[in-house]
């Protein structure tokens, strides 16, 4: 009779590795239920200025597919190389700077 609203679930990590097209995120909460199988897009937000000099907060796409494997608080990512979303700039940036990153489950 009534539908329940299925919840997304949405994790923060820190990348471990960015390697060609699998990039391994370590997911910051022990209760994250993560499958292997399940389509995740994983985020990172910057704080930027734009030519007027005014903060602006900046998206970028890290990582976007199935999850290839699942060990322990380890996901491992496997988006391919010609989507146009991913930004390997930024994977490769916010694993220099040990950034926070947003995990979340696609519906």
């Amino acid at each position: 009779m009534f539908k329940s609203k299925k919840r997304s679930l949405s994790a923060p990590a820190r990348i471990v590795s960015a390697d060609g097209n699998k990039v391994v995120v370590e997911v910051e909460i022990d209760k994250a239920k993560y499958r292997r199988g399940q389509v995740v897009v994983a985020t990172v937000s910057t704080k930027e200025k734009t030519t007027e000099g005014k903060p602006v907060i900046v998206s970028d796409v890290v990582a976007q597919g199935p999850i290839a494997e699942v060990s322990g608080k380890r996901v491992t990512i496997c988006s391919s190389r010609n989507n146009p979303i991913v930004s390997r700039r930024a994977a490769t940036e916010a694993k220099k700077h040990d950034t926070k990153v947003n995990v979340r489950v696609v519906q």
